[in-house]
Protein backbone atom coordinates (compact mmCIF):
# COMPACT_ATOMS: atom_id res chain seq x y z
CA UNK A 1 0.00 0.00 0.00
CA UNK A 2 2.71 1.92 0.78
CA UNK A 3 4.35 1.64 -2.43
CA UNK A 4 1.74 2.29 -4.01
CA UNK A 5 0.94 5.67 -2.61
CA UNK A 6 5.11 6.70 -3.57
CA UNK A 7 4.42 5.81 -6.85
CA UNK A 8 1.11 7.61 -7.29
CA UNK A 9 2.89 10.75 -5.75
CA UNK A 10 5.87 10.63 -7.93
CA UNK A 11 3.37 10.57 -11.04
CA UNK A 12 1.81 13.33 -9.69
CA UNK A 13 5.02 15.54 -9.29
CA UNK A 14 6.33 14.71 -12.68
CA UNK A 15 2.78 15.30 -14.07
CA UNK A 16 2.89 18.80 -13.21
CA UNK A 17 7.03 19.39 -13.40
CA UNK A 18 6.59 18.37 -17.56
CA UNK A 19 4.57 21.36 -18.56
CA UNK A 20 6.16 24.08 -16.80
CA UNK A 21 10.01 22.75 -18.36
CA UNK A 22 8.17 22.65 -21.43
CA UNK A 23 7.12 25.58 -21.76
CA UNK A 24 10.51 26.96 -20.73
CA UNK A 25 12.28 25.35 -23.23
CA UNK A 26 9.41 26.64 -26.22
CA UNK A 27 9.90 30.47 -24.61
CA UNK A 28 13.77 29.92 -25.26
CA UNK A 29 12.80 28.68 -28.74
CA UNK A 30 10.83 32.07 -29.81
CA UNK A 31 13.17 34.22 -28.19
CA UNK A 32 14.97 36.78 -30.84
CA UNK A 33 17.49 38.57 -30.21
CA UNK A 34 16.66 42.39 -30.36
CA UNK A 35 18.13 44.60 -33.54
CA UNK A 36 20.60 47.85 -32.31
CA UNK A 37 21.04 50.32 -35.04
CA UNK A 38 24.42 49.24 -35.54
CA UNK A 39 22.95 45.67 -36.63
CA UNK A 40 20.70 47.56 -38.56
CA UNK A 41 23.31 49.83 -40.54
CA UNK A 42 25.00 46.34 -41.12
CA UNK A 43 22.15 44.59 -42.51
CA UNK A 44 21.22 47.52 -44.96
CA UNK A 45 25.02 47.88 -46.13
CA UNK A 46 24.55 43.93 -47.06
CA UNK A 47 21.45 44.24 -48.72
CA UNK A 48 22.77 47.12 -50.95
CA UNK A 49 25.65 45.63 -51.47
CA UNK A 50 23.37 42.93 -53.29
CA UNK A 51 21.65 44.92 -55.19
CA UNK A 52 22.27 44.94 -58.87
CA UNK A 53 24.81 47.75 -60.71
CA UNK A 54 23.47 47.61 -63.81
CA UNK A 55 20.65 50.85 -62.97
CA UNK A 56 23.03 52.83 -61.71
CA UNK A 57 25.85 52.15 -64.59
CA UNK A 58 22.29 52.91 -67.19
CA UNK A 59 21.61 56.45 -65.10
CA UNK A 60 25.31 56.99 -65.24
CA UNK A 61 25.73 57.13 -69.22
CA UNK A 62 22.12 58.90 -69.73
CA UNK A 63 23.52 61.77 -67.37
CA UNK A 64 26.53 62.16 -69.71
CA UNK A 65 24.74 62.52 -72.69
CA UNK A 66 22.49 65.54 -74.49
CA UNK A 67 20.38 66.11 -76.95
CA UNK A 68 19.17 68.97 -79.44
CA UNK A 69 16.82 70.52 -82.19
CA UNK A 70 18.09 72.75 -84.58
CA UNK A 71 16.33 75.38 -87.08
CA UNK A 72 18.45 76.07 -89.60
CA UNK A 73 18.57 79.35 -92.04
CA UNK A 74 14.94 80.16 -91.32
CA UNK A 75 14.09 82.70 -94.13
CA UNK A 76 11.23 83.62 -95.97
CA UNK A 77 10.48 86.34 -98.72
CA UNK A 78 8.49 86.77 -102.15
CA UNK A 79 10.82 84.29 -103.76
CA UNK A 80 11.21 81.49 -101.13
CA UNK A 81 10.97 79.99 -98.27
CA UNK A 82 13.79 77.89 -97.05
CA UNK A 83 13.34 75.84 -93.56
CA UNK A 84 15.70 73.63 -92.08
CA UNK A 85 15.46 71.11 -89.22
CA UNK A 86 18.33 69.61 -87.39
CA UNK A 87 18.15 66.93 -84.52
CA UNK A 88 21.38 65.83 -82.34
CA UNK A 89 22.88 63.72 -79.96
CA UNK A 90 26.24 63.88 -77.66
CA UNK A 91 28.54 62.28 -75.41
CA UNK A 92 30.33 64.73 -72.71
CA UNK A 93 33.39 63.44 -72.22
CA UNK A 94 34.17 66.18 -69.56
CA UNK A 95 31.44 68.80 -68.90
CA UNK A 96 32.81 71.42 -71.12
CA UNK A 97 33.68 68.99 -74.17
CA UNK A 98 31.63 66.63 -75.97
CA UNK A 99 30.99 65.62 -79.90
CA UNK A 100 28.15 63.31 -81.51
CA UNK A 101 26.58 62.74 -84.26
CA UNK A 102 24.01 65.57 -86.44
CA UNK A 103 21.88 66.05 -89.31
CA UNK A 104 20.01 68.77 -91.16
CA UNK A 105 17.03 68.72 -93.03
CA UNK A 106 16.31 71.75 -94.93
CA UNK A 107 13.52 72.51 -97.75
CA UNK A 108 13.14 75.30 -99.91
CA UNK A 109 9.72 76.37 -101.70
CA UNK A 110 10.31 78.45 -104.86
CA UNK A 111 7.40 80.81 -106.02
CA UNK A 112 8.25 80.58 -109.85
CA UNK A 113 6.15 83.80 -111.87
CA UNK A 114 6.73 82.65 -114.47
CA UNK A 115 5.70 78.38 -114.16
CA UNK A 116 4.91 76.05 -111.49
CA UNK A 117 6.19 76.35 -108.19
CA UNK A 118 9.69 74.39 -107.02
CA UNK A 119 10.46 72.06 -103.88
CA UNK A 120 13.97 71.53 -103.00
CA UNK A 121 15.18 69.21 -100.15
CA UNK A 122 18.55 69.74 -99.04
CA UNK A 123 20.35 67.11 -96.51
CA UNK A 124 23.42 66.89 -94.25
CA UNK A 125 25.17 64.01 -91.97
CA UNK A 126 28.21 64.26 -90.02
CA UNK A 127 30.08 64.75 -86.58
CA UNK A 128 30.55 67.57 -84.58
CA UNK A 129 32.68 68.78 -81.57
CA UNK A 130 32.05 71.63 -78.95
CA UNK A 131 33.84 73.27 -76.35
CA UNK A 132 31.88 75.29 -73.87
CA UNK A 133 33.15 78.38 -72.00
CA UNK A 134 32.18 81.11 -69.78
CA UNK A 135 29.10 78.83 -69.49
CA UNK A 136 26.59 80.86 -71.97
CA UNK A 137 29.40 80.12 -75.03
CA UNK A 138 30.94 77.51 -76.82
CA UNK A 139 32.92 76.50 -79.89
CA UNK A 140 31.84 74.34 -82.50
CA UNK A 141 33.32 72.20 -85.02
CA UNK A 142 31.50 70.00 -87.38
CA UNK A 143 32.20 68.18 -90.75
CA UNK A 144 29.32 66.42 -92.66
CA UNK A 145 28.28 65.65 -96.50
CA UNK A 146 25.96 68.21 -97.76
CA UNK A 147 23.87 66.99 -100.33
CA UNK A 148 21.66 69.70 -102.65
CA UNK A 149 18.62 69.04 -104.66
CA UNK A 150 18.89 69.88 -108.27
CA UNK A 151 22.00 72.83 -108.85
CA UNK A 152 20.88 72.76 -112.61
CA UNK A 153 19.00 70.34 -114.89
CA UNK A 154 22.20 68.19 -115.75
CA UNK A 155 22.99 67.71 -111.98
CA UNK A 156 20.22 66.58 -110.40
CA UNK A 157 21.73 66.07 -106.83
CA UNK A 158 25.46 67.37 -105.74
CA UNK A 159 26.73 66.50 -102.68
CA UNK A 160 30.04 67.04 -101.35
CA UNK A 161 31.84 67.06 -98.02
CA UNK A 162 31.93 70.83 -95.39
CA UNK A 163 33.56 71.81 -92.78
CA UNK A 164 32.12 74.31 -90.55
CA UNK A 165 33.97 76.45 -88.08
CA UNK A 166 32.07 78.52 -85.46
CA UNK A 167 30.45 79.00 -81.90
CA UNK A 168 27.76 80.27 -80.07
CA UNK A 169 25.71 81.26 -77.13
CA UNK A 170 23.04 79.05 -75.18
CA UNK A 171 21.04 80.15 -72.11
CA UNK A 172 17.93 78.74 -70.19
CA UNK A 173 17.30 76.76 -67.17
CA UNK A 174 19.05 73.34 -66.80
CA UNK A 175 18.24 70.86 -68.28
CA UNK A 176 16.30 72.42 -70.72
CA UNK A 177 18.58 75.35 -72.70
CA UNK A 178 18.04 77.42 -75.93
CA UNK A 179 21.24 78.13 -78.15
CA UNK A 180 21.94 80.29 -81.14
CA UNK A 181 24.76 78.60 -83.26
CA UNK A 182 26.71 80.62 -86.67
CA UNK A 183 28.84 78.76 -88.77
CA UNK A 184 31.15 79.27 -91.53
CA UNK A 185 32.36 76.33 -94.76
CA UNK A 186 36.07 77.09 -94.41
CA UNK A 187 36.42 74.53 -97.23
CA UNK A 188 34.71 76.59 -99.61
CA UNK A 189 32.37 73.88 -100.80
CA UNK A 190 29.15 75.53 -100.12
CA UNK A 191 30.18 79.06 -101.75
CA UNK A 192 29.77 77.46 -104.98
CA UNK A 193 26.24 77.25 -104.61
CA UNK A 194 24.81 79.24 -101.72
CA UNK A 195 26.22 81.56 -99.12
CA UNK A 196 29.02 80.28 -97.11
CA UNK A 197 27.42 80.58 -93.42
CA UNK A 198 24.92 78.66 -92.08
CA UNK A 199 23.14 79.90 -88.86
CA UNK A 200 20.84 78.10 -86.51
CA UNK A 201 18.56 78.42 -83.59
CA UNK A 202 17.10 75.37 -81.56
CA UNK A 203 16.99 73.69 -77.93
CA UNK A 204 18.78 71.56 -76.05
CA UNK A 205 18.46 68.99 -72.87
CA UNK A 206 21.18 68.25 -70.78
CA UNK A 207 24.00 70.39 -72.63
Amino acid sequence: MKKSIGILTILIIAFIALPSEMNAQYGKKKKRPVKTDETEQVENERKSSREPKAEKNEFQILEKLWFGLNITNPNINNQFLTLGLGPMASYKFTPSLSAGIISDFNYVYVWNRFGSAENYLDYSVGVYGRARFLRQFFGHVEYNYTSLDRIDTSAPRTTFPVLFLGGGYTSGRPPWGFEATLLFDVLGNLQRYKIPFVYRIGVTYNF
